[in-house]
Formats: C-alpha cells, structure tokens, sequence
C-alpha cells in the first residue's frame, strides 16, 4: 500500500506498507443430493453431498425446518415436492458464501400391515394394531373375526396419507379372544398407483392376511 502526503508548501513524502491490507480467500458452496430409495415404507430419505471448496464448518438449512451442521447430511422430509435447501460455508477466516437449491423430493409411498398385537402392552405400537403408511391416496382396511362377522374398520389418513386410526383388539368395547383376525386392504397412492398387497414367500402379493392377537 502507498501513501503520498503533501505539505501546504507543495512538498510531499511518500510511506509503503507492505502486507498492510491482508486479503482473506473466500469459500465456495455447493452440495448435490440423492432422493434415497428405502424400503421402510416411512420414506422421504435425502442424501446431501457436501461440494464445498475451501470450508471448514457448515449450516444447513433442509427447507423443511430442520437444520444441521454436518459435512453430509441425510434428512428425512415427511413430504414429498419442492424444498429450498440452503447451506452456508466457512472458513477458518469466517469467511462465508451461501447457496440455495430445490430439492425435489420424490414421490414416496409404501404400506405395512403387522401380523401381531399384544393388547395392554406399555408400548402403545405393541398394544394397538396400527399399519404403517404414507403417501395413501385413498385406504380402507377391514377385520373379520373366524366367522366372517366385520369387528373393525378404518379409512382415516392424514394429511401426508398415513393411516391415524388404530385397533386396540376390541369389539363392541369388549376384548376379543386371543386369536388370528383377517385383515383385508384396498389402497391406492397419490402417484395413482395402486397398492398390490403384503408380500409373502415365493414373491406373492395378496391384499389379505392375519393378525394375531395376543394375550
């Protein structure tokens, strides 16, 4: 750096500096991500890859809001469509640089039905039938008992098409017997797809199965 001064007689004199001025680098965000296929039916799993160059620490913002300072993160969103991520890259100087991105979080759906409940358990997912879903569109499941007789049925979903309602292996507010109840299933997704069963041995899909209740 150089400096010239001048007098009110017209006389100057001139200062270097060297290195006064320190310039610090910059660094320079960026991340990729992956929609990752899961076959837990609770998808909606994201993984970020972290394409910074010159950072040391991060902050990520998911666009859902959840947040993390990970190098590469994995979020799971419980929904699918459009989310502005966002991730911040520093320095050891504290330097920053930022960027934002959609991500497109890919149509996810899945459906699970147990095959066993303990009624009166402590751990209400033991003690209630509950099939595991999202992604439902429409959804109906019904349970008979060993003589065809209609004990239990739902169709209720929320907002990200997940089952809500649970059986607690009543009938007409009494117990049922410990036994083996029928379930059958019709589900169809948002993506229109429809649901083609449980899968059993051999690659088998049928829309029908059993739960035992245990007591």
């Amino acid at each position: 750096m150089q400096l010239i001064a001048y007098g009110a007689g017209g006389c100057g004199d001139t200062l270097f500096l060297s290195n006064a001025v320190v310039v610090f680098p910059s660094p320079i965000a960026g991340f990729d991500y992956v929609n990752v296929q899961n076959p837990d039916p609770l998808s909606g799993t994201v993984e970020f890859t972290n394409t910074s160059i010159g950072a040391t620490n991060f902050v990520w913002n998911f666009g859902n809001g959840n947040s993390s300072t990970e190098v590469n993160p994995i979020e799971r969103y419980n929904a699918y469509g459009d989310f502005l991520a966002s991730l911040i890259a520093i320095n050891q100087f504290g330097c920053t640089d930022t960027i934002e991105q959609l991500v497109s979080v890919d149509f996810f759906n899945g459906l699970f039905v147990p095959n066993a409940m303990y009624p009166g358990h402590p751990n209400a997912g033991v003690a209630n039938f509950l099939p595991k879903g999202v992604g439902l569109a429409t959804y109906e499941i019904l349970i008979y008992d060993d003589w065809g007789n209609l004990i239990w049925q739902s169709t209720a979903l929320d907002a990200n098409g997940r089952p809500t309602e649970a059986w607690d292996g009543t009938f007409n507010g009494e117990p049922v017997q410990q036994d083996a109840y029928v379930w059958k299933v019709t589900a169809t997704f948002m993506d229109a797809k429809i649901w083609r069963g449980k899968e059993y041995p051999g690659g088998k899909f049928k829309k029908s199965g059993t739960v035992t209740v245990i007591r």
